[in-house]
């Protein structure tokens, strides 16, 4: 038995993501709660007000070229993304909702809101440390434990 009804199923996308500052986005993973009948299709695109000025709400914000979420039956997640200028001006991307099923499908938002943080910094030359741990080794299995400590990182 099938419900029919006017509902609108929804197609999950994030509202706020963070980038670095000269680099790229965190991946956006795009879902739907529903599988379309034949497809729906989500990409990014630069944020232009209505006002009479035209204001551009993307400075500094580039969605990444050609990048299309396809969803679809055997195909029900994806990933958007996009790169950050060194200087950010702008504050959101918007969404555009294409593809056969598109009428009978919402986005959960129409905006991104994107927050441009300063990279952090990394050494040139981390100092690294490795050393045979006897007590956990045998002729045949040798454990060895590092530390990165300018990284933060250890490990066996």
């Amino acid at each position: 038995m099938a419900v029919v009804n006017g509902n609108k199923a929804t197609v999950n996308v994030p509202s706020a993501v963070t980038c670095s500052k000269g680099g790229a986005s965190v991946p956006m993973i795009i879902t739907a709660s529903a599988v379309p009948f034949a497809d729906v299709k989500i990409s990014l695109q630069t944020s232009i007000a209505d006002d009479d000025k035209k204001t551009d709400n993307s400075i500094g914000i580039t969605p990444n070229t050609g990048e299309v979420v396809t969803l679809k039956v055997g195909t029900n997640q994806g990933v958007l993304g996009f790169t950050c200028a060194a200087a950010v001006t702008g504050k959101e991307l918007k969404y555009k909702i294409d593809g056969t099923d598109k009428g009978v499908f919402s986005l959960s938002s129409l905006l991104v809101a994107v927050t441009a943080a300063d990279a952090g910094t990394k050494p040139a030359t981390p100092a690294m440390t490795l050393a045979v741990k006897a007590d956990a080794s045998s002729a045949a299995t040798t454990v060895v434990e590092g530390e990165c400590p300018g990284m933060g990182a250890s490990w066996i």
